[in-house]
């Protein structure tokens, strides 16, 4: 019997998620453009990108467990919902911070330690919603709708990611950094009452456990499953190692030649009867680099996009464990080739390629997690899932910008490229479990 492509949508609340997720994301996305972007023009140190992940993945490695703990004894609606009204009043907080009244009154590093003390905040928002919504979503849907859907929410989590950076960078040039801000605040308002459409799940848990003895299980679920404990530690190493998307403000404005895009920013400009400063040629340059900034960071969104959609039409359920590994190669060769490009549109297609190996391995990785772990740890595996990938692309950022201080921006991307490969090649003779794991098998 054939299986829709759109199975999971025939549930009205999966789809009331799906827009939660997309609305969410978007937000989440554009805050983070303008916060890497400013940082950059404000402090011109490529170190400081890296401070700025850093800042938020701490908060979640320090709460993760905990809150994992929490969701799995909470309601997964009101946990979510309260989660997403924290993230809109740091959103506002946020817009402030980055009003013109607030930066010319206080000295650059002020704003940078506000601004990472924000992100701290945001970091423990974080670590009670993505458990929380990850747990919400799988009741909304039966278990044998789980592959279908967990492609569609990876998917609606990548065009937010391509929306949202892209968006993000337009506005930025028509109403400024506060002004994209409130918008993202907006955004998420909107997704709060979205939320409210879905009905509160009962509990899954019969009995109330000490906090301690709940996260020791926990572990030793994740550590005891091979399958799961191999496929996050493979995908948070190579998004460690392979994360070029930190470092792209400094390769717009260093590295990417300018003229390789300028003409087709201009006429976009034009096209939407919006005037491009002409006066000031530094201002002109910097706002056709944010229009630039956006395009890059929603291609690999974009290639996701792709990815997801082919596989919702023709699913990864035979070699999915070789699949993966295979992807995931794929992945840290296009890291390598986008470190030597100073191309825009090439550096675009690259990174598009690079969402388009990454959405498969996301799409692998997602699946194994939902099939194999038991409805009452959904809450506490999500959370170590957020300390061990989640975790590892803010790691990343930190790590690329570091390496980029210490070796140049340009050798930093293909270095965390090549470790990328070389993790993979040793994961195919050493997880074996993994290797041979077959997605239809638990249908």
């Amino acid at each position: 019997m054939k299986t829709s492509a759109y199975q999971a949508f025939q549930y009205k609340e999966f789809r009331w998620f799906v827009a939660v997720r997309l609305l969410v994301t978007m937000a989440f996305s554009m805050q983070f453009l303008v916060i890497e972007w400013n940082i950059f023009q404000l402090t011109h140190n490529v170190f400081h990108l890296g401070l700025i992940p850093l800042a938020e993945i701490i908060a979640v490695v320090l709460f993760s467990l905990f809150s994992g703990h929490i969701v799995d004894n909470s309601y997964k609606r009101k946990s979510a919902w309260i989660s997403l009204l924290c993230a809109f009043l740091v959103s506002v907080v946020l817009a402030l911070l980055f009003s013109d009244s607030f930066i010319k009154s206080n000295s650059t590093y002020t704003i940078l330690y506000c601004v990472l003390v924000v992100v701290f905040a945001w970091g423990i928002i974080r670590a009670f919603y993505t458990p929380s919504a990850f747990s919400l979503y799988l009741l909304l849907i039966p278990k044998d709708v789980y592959a279908n859907a967990a492609t569609w929410n990876a998917n609606a989590w990548q065009l937010g990611s391509v929306i949202g950076p892209v968006l993000g960078g337009i506005l930025f040039g028509f109403l400024g950094a506060t002004g994209t801000l409130y918008v993202s605040a907006a955004l998420l308002c909107t997704a709060l009452v979205f939320l409210l459409q879905i009905q509160e799940k009962p509990l899954v848990l019969q009995k109330k456990e000490k906090v301690w003895v709940s996260l020791q299980q926990g572990f030793q679920f994740i550590f005891g499953n091979k399958i799961i404990f191999s496929a996050l530690l493979l995908d948070m190493v190579a998004v460690f190692f392979g994360g070029a998307v930190a470092l792209l403000p400094v390769f717009i404005k260093e590295v990417i030649d300018i003229n390789s895009y300028q003409h087709f920013v201009l006429k976009t400009a034009d096209f939407f009867h919006y005037t491009i400063q002409t006066q000031d040629k530094i201002a002109m340059t910097t706002q056709i680099q944010s229009f630039g900034l956006g395009i890059l960071r929603g291609a690999m969104g974009i290639g996701a996009i792709i990815s997801m959609t082919l596989i919702s039409y023709f699913p990864v359920n035979h070699n999915s464990g070789k699949k993966l590994l295979f992807f995931i190669f794929l992945f840290g060769l296009s890291i390598i080739a986008f470190g030597f490009s100073t191309y825009f549109w090439l550096s675009f297609f690259i990174l598009l390629c690079s969402g388009l190996f990454d959405g498969v391995s996301v799409v692998i990785r997602s699946t194994i997690l939902q099939l194999l772990t038991p409805d009452q740890m959904r809450g506490r595996v999500s959370a170590v899932n957020s300390i061990f990938v989640g975790s590892s692309n803010e790691f990343g950022a930190f790590e690329s910008g570091t390496t980029a201080k210490i070796f140049g921006s340009v050798r930093a991307v293909i270095l965390g490229g090549s470790i990328t490969i070389l993790v993979v090649a040793i994961s195919f003779f050493k997880m074996k479990k993994l290797k041979s794991f077959e997605i239809k098998d638990f249908k």
